[in-house]
């Protein structure tokens, strides 16, 4: 009984490990591509040794079984190499999404009180408080003023929108300008940069490393909790799919055609090789068309 339920346990930890590779791989830019088509190539090469170098059926079943798991383990173990480098940035861009949708539900002033906090914490401002929409304090025996601009998907700070931050800071005799966004600057903005040494602009990426200690930015257990969620959501529906999948007309039609076949071949009626090959390869669609009915699409992160 006990070992039932170790090899329960083990059976289940290893489907939660293949769905979370599953959804890593789905999230990355790197198509699978590359070992598919390593599958492909070898699984023909290893179809013409085995034919080559086959007396009897049963010899030639046996032969391909073990070169076809050599070939599985070959491809797992470039697969598994890859696979850290891609978690990792799926894990990184799946941060990144959150961070800028908690940014789009967050008020300015806000995201501007979590400045506040961390610059506080990790530079040497004085006085740093919440003034009409920015902050002001001094830094370095200067005035200082922190803004906030907030921006929609596609928008860029524009130089215009700088100059008018500028132009109220020298109103105020304020002489330190920190100026940050959740998106990005116009290229132009640089020419600003070096006419005002005092200017310094933060585009989104350099927000997020600020806020990296803040609520505002996710942690890995929020991550790890989202990337649950939508796995468990995958789950429901993969049983549907597969349910489908087993009333696939072209399933069974690809089954029983390759089963045919290689009963015609194990009784060597016809022409062995041709039998044996197609047999095969019906068997190899068979199986394609349940991987095809049953692998969860692509989806956006639902939180």
């Amino acid at each position: 009984m006990n070992l039932f339920k170790a090899c329960k346990k083990i059976w289940k930890k290893w489907c939660y490990n293949r769905m979370l590779r599953d959804y890593y791989w789905s999230q990355s830019q790197k198509p699978r591509g590359e070992s598919i088509f390593l599958y492909l190539i070898g699984f023909f090469v290893t179809l013409l040794f085995v034919f080559h170098h086959s007396t009897t059926f049963r010899e030639a079943l046996l032969s391909l079984a073990f070169l076809f798991i050599l070939l599985f383990l070959t491809v797992n173990a470039v697969n598994r190499r890859k696979f850290e480098e891609i978690k990792g940035q799926c894990q990184q861009s799946l941060m990144e999404k959150e961070f800028a949708k908690r940014l789009e539900n967050t008020p300015v002033e806000e995201v501007l009180h979590c400045l506040r906090e961390e610059i506080i914490k990790k530079y040497p401002v004085q006085d740093l408080a919440a003034g009409e929409g920015y902050l002001t304090g001094s830094y370095q025996g200067e005035k200082l003023a922190v803004f906030y601009q907030h921006l929609n998907e596609g928008e860029l700070l524009e130089t215009k929108d700088v100059v008018r931050i500028l132009r109220y800071c020298q109103q105020k005799n304020i002489d330190q300008v920190r100026i940050f966004t959740n998106r990005d600057f116009s290229p132009k903005v640089k020419v600003l940069k070096e006419r005002y040494p005092s200017l310094k602009v933060y585009n989104g990426d350099k927000l997020r490393v600020i806020l990296k200690d803040n609520y505002l930015h996710p942690t890995t257990e929020q991550i790890t909790a989202i990337i649950e969620k939508e796995i468990s959501q995958r789950k429901k529906k993969l049983s549907i799919l597969r349910n489908q999948a087993l009333k696939s007309e072209k399933f069974f039609t690809y089954l029983v055609y390759s089963l045919a076949l290689l009963c015609l071949a194990w009784f060597k009626v016809g022409v062995y090789y041709l039998n044996l090959i197609f047999g095969v390869l019906l068997l190899a669609l068979a199986i394609l068309s349940i991987i095809k009915s049953t692998s969860p699409e692509e989806e956006k992160i639902v939180f």
